[in-house]
């Protein structure tokens, strides 16, 4: 490994994999780079600082300009995809598969981020391909918070154009084209909601520089995608043609049940079990809720419990001391103790 000295008096490294621990020579003269730990101590007694001062004070310099090493930030492991096993179709054996593909493999589909030209790419050649399989429903589960108009016009089109029917379900939330794509991708009747998502739809917003021409092109361009957009909505919700261009005008936030009334949607898809089921002493009032939580409200299990927010505490049970000694059986004939030679063991 070369080494090269720099304009102070300090060696870098010129070449390697290693990272260089730039140490700054202080009346000692220059310092060659990538050192040991014990070649480190060395240049740490020529100093009055320990060694562990001088690693840390060399590691954490950063003179501007500078192109000494940089204390790297401590981030999270990252969270794997979870593997599911499963069998393909065709085949004997199962396989582990990514969790996405197996939802994949049952024609499920789901769109997690804003809709840019390579998520509608990749959606558009995922929903050509399901197509080819069979003539089974896709569903389309959605938790977009927007995206790009004309990508998402060219998911719309393709979903409109295979043969499979297709079905629409929101979960966590639905704005802007996410919220078009969901009133007007999915099949009418077959449009679902989870019962805490959020939904808003708008127009379409854009911005234009250059000559005062060019700028009136592209305002007119962008009046005419509102107007068919608008147009859309319009057939797939039920709403006069006027009443959405005035609603959506500014952003129109909605929850699932007034996106019901809106024509956005069909149906909710409800739990279970309703929360009436509970018993009334579990149910505490809203006002209560609202004033008990305007701070942070500690609480241990047993407050936890009379409060309604969990059910039961998981106790383990105390083990049983160990017996000191020989055990001691009584004859009561005999009135005697005998000891046992067998001991518990532990």
């Amino acid at each position: 490994m070369a080494t090269q000295l720099g304009p102070n008096g300090a060696s870098r490294c010129a070449a390697g994999s290693r990272r260089a621990v730039r140490v700054q020579a202080s009346g000692v003269g220059a310092y060659v780079g990538v050192k040991s730990a014990g070649q480190l101590q060395q240049v740490a007694k020529q100093k009055p600082e320990g060694f562990w001062q001088t690693a840390s004070k060399q590691i954490n310099v950063r003179s501007r300009g500078s192109s000494g090493p940089r204390r790297r930030a401590v981030t999270m492991m990252p969270v794997s995809t979870p593997k599911v096993l499963v069998r393909p179709v065709g085949q004997r054996q199962y396989e582990w598969v990514d969790l996405w593909e197996s939802y994949t493999m049952n024609k499920v589909v789901f769109i997690r981020e804003a809709i840019s030209e390579d998520v509608a790419n990749n959606m558009i050649a995922l929903t050509l391909y399901l197509d080819s399989l069979d003539k089974k429903r896709i569903y389309y589960w959605l938790n977009c918070p927007g995206g790009d108009v004309t990508p998402t016009l060219a998911l719309y089109d393709t979903m409109q154009y295979v043969r499979s029917p297709t079905a629409t379900v929101c979960y966590g939330m639905c704005l802007g084209m996410g919220g078009f794509l969901l009133t007007a991708g999915g099949e009418k009747g077959y449009r679902y909601s989870m019962p805490h998502s959020i939904l808003m739809m708008h127009h379409p917003s854009g911005a234009s520089r250059g000559q005062a021409s060019e700028m009136h092109i592209e305002s007119r361009e962008l009046v005419r995608v509102r107007d068919y957009l608008s147009l859309v909505i319009s057939d797939s919700t039920g709403q006069p043609y006027d009443r959405v261009i005035r609603e959506l005008s500014r952003n129109k936030w909605m929850n699932p049940k007034e996106a019901i009334e809106c024509g956005m949607i069909d149906k909710v898809l409800t739990y279970t079990e309703s929360l009436t089921l509970l018993p009334p002493s579990h149910l505490i009032s809203l006002l209560q809720v609202i004033r008990e939580l305007s701070r942070n409200k500690w609480m241990n299990p047993k407050e936890a419990i009379e409060y309604g927010m969990i059910d039961k505490v998981l106790t383990t049970p105390m083990p049983k001391p160990p017996s000191i000694g020989p055990k001691f059986r009584f004859d009561r004939e005999q009135g005697t103790g005998e000891a046992m030679q067998s001991r518990d063991v532990i």
